[in-house]
């Protein structure tokens, strides 16, 4: 029985450790989850995950604006329809309003836009990021609280 208890305790331990990042925790390394939302005429549109340096309130919002340049660690949970011409681009039009949060905790800001281009390396990817320079011109617009 003892053994039993021991066995359930370190499940238990692993399991916590494993789910803490996705119920608002930090990674293992330091870095915590950052989460990016993309919503177009108030509905989500595109949610992806990031993996960024550890932070909280207060922490330099341009740092983690700065990973939207890059691929995310896990790609929208919503379908992004490419634009025709070589599936690798999407064009976004209308209300936009992308928002970064840390460990679904602390607001990183908002920028707000009427039309947002986004990539992917390859036609079957669900890892859509900003261009350099779509990332300035987005970055520009950021309002902070």
């Amino acid at each position: 029985m003892k053994n039993f208890k021991s066995v359930k305790r370190m499940l238990a331990a692993l399991a916590l450790v494993a789910f803490a990042p996705v119920l608002g925790g930090s990674l293992a390394n330091g870095a915590s989850f950052v989460k990016v939302t993309i919503k177009q005429e108030g509905k989500v549109v595109g949610n992806t995950i990031y993996s960024g340096p550890a932070g909280g309130k207060g922490s330099d919002h341009k740092v983690y604006w700065k990973l939207l340049a890059k691929p995310p660690m896990f790609g929208s949970e919503v379908v992004i329809k490419p634009d025709e011409s070589d599936g690798k681009t999407a064009t976004l039009e209308g209300k936009l309003e992308i928002s970064i949060a840390i460990r679904n905790r602390y607001e990183m800001g908002t920028a707000k836009v009427e039309k947002l281009r986004l990539t992917r390396r390859d036609v079957d990817s669900d890892k859509w990021f900003l261009s350099k320079d779509e990332l300035k011109r987005v970055m520009a617009l950021v309002e902070t609280r």
